[in-house]
């Protein structure tokens, strides 16, 4: 991704003007970044009203409740909420997506 990344920017720095380019390239950037697990668990814990943690490959609410979600050795992400929107079902796998790739 970095070499794509670096193509993109030197692009966005040849074609634009100097105050553009760095907010443009930074945008780019944060949107093709995974997002982190601090991220998800903020998303997550401002849906749920709970806290939300990220602990052994899982997203947790309690040792007691089931995990919200995780991904499995056939990288499936298994989800034991079953009401979650969109955006934040896309950005757990845009997590799990960049964790398979470190």
């Amino acid at each position: 991704m970095s070499k794509e990344l670096e193509a993109l920017r030197k692009k966005i720095l040849k074609n634009c003007r100097c105050d553009i380019k760095c907010l443009e390239y930074d945008n780019l950037l944060k949107a093709l970044t995974p997002p982190t697990e601090d991220e998800v668990c903020e998303a997550l814990s401002e849906y749920s009203n709970k806290k939300v943690y990220y602990e052994n490959g899982k997203f947790e609410v309690g040792k007691y409740e089931p995990s919200i979600c995780y991904l499995q050795e056939d990288n499936i992400v298994w989800f034991n909420w079953f009401k979650l929107p969109p955006h934040i079902i896309t950005m757990i796998g845009r997590f799990y997506e960049g964790k398979k790739n470190e």
